[in-house]
């Protein structure tokens, strides 16, 4: 087990904090596998080595990949964020944490790759992590993803909200490759 942090929008920390994300999806460490996506299927586990083996599908080969975060790791969500001194405080004085999605306007945020461990919120351990295919997503899991049809589009469905927010943050990744995924789950 270790602690390791991982980025998110606004939106998913807002569905973090009130407990409609449980579930997330990231491309990590699946570069030569979505090279051509379609070729392999199939993964399995191997218990021993801890990485996921792909089969190609013409071949037979085999090429495995190993999620960045595993069950029992601790996760903490790296978010859009700022120190700010208060109005009328000396410069030495004790600075205010503020987090971009709590919908605060400051002038200079900082980015939530620089984020520091000890000025996380957010906290989850890991209890699921597993391959999929994008498009695999399920209705459930879409709500999961906190993508259910109240707090997002109420005119498309979870799964059409999904991958409307999948090509917002993966631009280069769009929905239609359909390329793997790890599905991250992890407790609220």
């Amino acid at each position: 087990m270790s602690e390791k942090g991982m980025i998110f929008t606004g939106e998913s920390i807002r569905a973090m904090l009130e407990g409609r994300k449980t579930v997330t999806r990231r491309r990590g460490g699946l570069d030569k596998i979505n090279e051509m996506p379609d070729l392999w299927h199939d993964p399995f586990f191997d218990e021993v080595t801890g990485y996921w083996n792909f089969w190609q599908r013409y071949t037979g080969d085999v090429l495995s990949a190993k999620p960045r975060y595993a069950i029992g790791d601790i996760v903490y969500a790296k978010e859009t964020w700022a120190l700010a001194i208060p109005l009328g405080a000396s410069i030495h004085a004790d600075r205010i944490l503020h987090y971009k999605a709590d919908g605060i306007g400051l002038p200079k945020w900082k980015s939530a790759m620089f984020m520091f461990k000890k000025y996380a919120r957010i906290w989850r351990e890991i209890v699921g992590a597993r391959p999929e295919r994008l498009q695999e997503i399920t209705p459930d899991d879409a709500v999961a993803e906190g993508c259910g049809s109240l707090h997002s589009n109420p005119m498309l469905s979870a799964i059409d909200n999904f991958s409307q927010l999948w090509g917002s943050t993966n631009p280069k990744h769009p929905w239609d490759r359909n390329e793997w995924v790890w599905r991250y789950e992890f407790k609220s």
